[in-house]
Parts: structure tokens; sequence; C-alpha cells
């Protein structure tokens, strides 16, 4: 089976950098925020709540990861909840198969998780919602996808998306290294009136990317939290310890409110 072009490694320096694909590293501005102007911090909680679509909270023990606002509840594959309020994932197929369409249901989202990463190969996945050429639950080659790595070829975090697979796909570059070893907050932020997407770190703004293409073009038959839809790419050595969604694009000023509550906030 083919392989992407830029498939990691473990040297983790193969393939063309982060300013190829379709649209290259995007802008340069922060983008603006309805509710930075002097909005009560009660008025953006408020906003904050009635926007969350679904929660992981990933305590409790057992295989199944419940969605504690929607329902939407997610199946642990070969890894379980063990009571201590994270999910260990050793990069060994070790993942969470989160509902199919639960991205594609709605253009805009704000997907955000708390996560300690342990370092390792390049393209691993905190996330990658979308399909493969070989098939619902099955790795091959990405079709279509929305995939977050904490670490590209560029040793960088890095956004994707693609309804067309590898040659169609845009990426969000950054130039921060994702930190290994201490828990972090990430967040991307799908805004289609804007066609944009942007990605934060723990609550401050890293970078912002056109993105003219719907969440709707994507066929997310693999909704999954540490495992590509690339059979050749690596497997997330992390642990979760909270991951939502948003049925909305969230503004600056949610985004950093949310970090400050932290995984455990009172949503």
């Amino acid at each position: 089976m083919l392989n992407r072009p830029d498939a990691g490694g473990t040297s983790g320096t193969g393939g063309p950098d982060e300013t190829g694909g379709r649209g290259g590293t995007g802008g340069v501005s922060e983008p603006p925020s309805s509710l930075d102007a002097g909005s009560p911090p009660g008025v953006q909680l408020d906003a904050l709540r009635a926007a969350l679509a679904h929660r992981y909270a990933f305590d409790g023990t057992g295989s199944v990861a419940f969605d504690s606002i929607g329902g939407s509840d997610a199946t642990l594959i070969d890894t379980a909840l063990d009571g201590s309020g994270s999910l260990t994932l050793e990069g060994e197929g070790e993942y969470v198969d989160l509902p199919n369409g639960i991205l594609s249901s709605n253009n805009d989202q704000t997907i955000e998780a708390w996560l300690t990463w342990n370092g390792g190969d390049a393209w691993q996945r905190i996330f990658d919602f979308g399909s493969s050429d070989a098939g619902e639950d099955e790795r091959g080659n990405g079709r279509t996808y929305l995939f977050l790595t904490p670490r590209s070829s560029r040793g960088v975090l890095m956004l994707a998306y693609s309804a067309t697979g590898y040659n169609g796909e845009t990426r969000l570059s950054t130039d921060v290294a994702f930190p290994v070893g201490v828990q972090a907050h990430v967040t991307v932020v799908i805004d289609s009136p804007e066609n944009s997407l942007s990605l934060y770190l723990d609550g401050r703004w890293l970078a912002r990317q056109t993105l003219e293409q719907r969440l709707s073009e994507l066929e997310d038959v693999n909704c999954w939290l540490g495992l590509a839809q690339y059979q050749s790419d690596p497997g997330l050595n992390a642990s979760l310890t909270e991951f939502r969604l948003y049925h909305r694009a969230l503004t600056s000023a949610e985004v950093e409110l949310s970090h400050s509550l932290g995984p455990d906030g009172a949503l």
C-alpha cells in the first residue's frame, strides 16, 4: 500500500517541510474576538457552556469514555481507563474511537485537548478525523482528514486538512515545538464564515490559515484520538486528560478562559 510522501520516521526530517501543500503556512494576524472588549467573565462562561457539544473526561474505569454533554460515548481500543483521571496511550495501536460524523456534522467547530505528550517520532496524531482508502475502521492512505500532530518533520506542532488526499492538503504549521512531559492545552478553531483555521497552545494564539473548504466535505468514518489514517504513521505516546468539541468557533477570549479553567473546569 502506498504511503504519504512525507510519512514520518525516527529522524523526523523526511519529506517536504510545512510550506508544502495547498495554502502554505497561512496568516499572520490574530483572529478578531467579539468577547475581547470588556465582556464579563460570567458572560464568557455562559457562552462556553452553551457552545459545548461533547466532553470526554477520561475518568472512571473500563473501555468506554463517556460523553457527559452529548451522549456520544467513545470506545477505547486496546487500552482502558484505570481510574487515574487520564488515559494512557503508548503508541502501540491504542486509541480512542469516537462516533462517526462527529466532526462533519457542523462546519464551525472548536476542538480542545488537554494531554501530556511523552515525545517520540514525528507524525503522531493527537487526533485524526476522516477516512482512508482502506475503508472504515482501517488505516491505509488518508483520503479525507483533519489531523493534528505534535511533531511534524520539522519538529513543530502542525494541523492539516484535506478532502482529496495528500495532494489537496492545506497545512497550518507553527514554529512551536509541542512541550514534552508536561500537561498542555491545545485548541483548533474552524470558522467557516471567516474561511479560517486557527491554532492555540495553552490559551495563546499561534497561527491562522485560510480554509475555504468545509468540514462537511470530510468523510469522517474514522474519528480517532491517538491514531492516524495513514498506516505508516506512529501512534500517540501520551496521556489524555480531557477532550472537547464545541459546535461553534470560539473566540480568543473564550479559548483563554477555557485554558484558565483547566480540564476539570466548571462547564
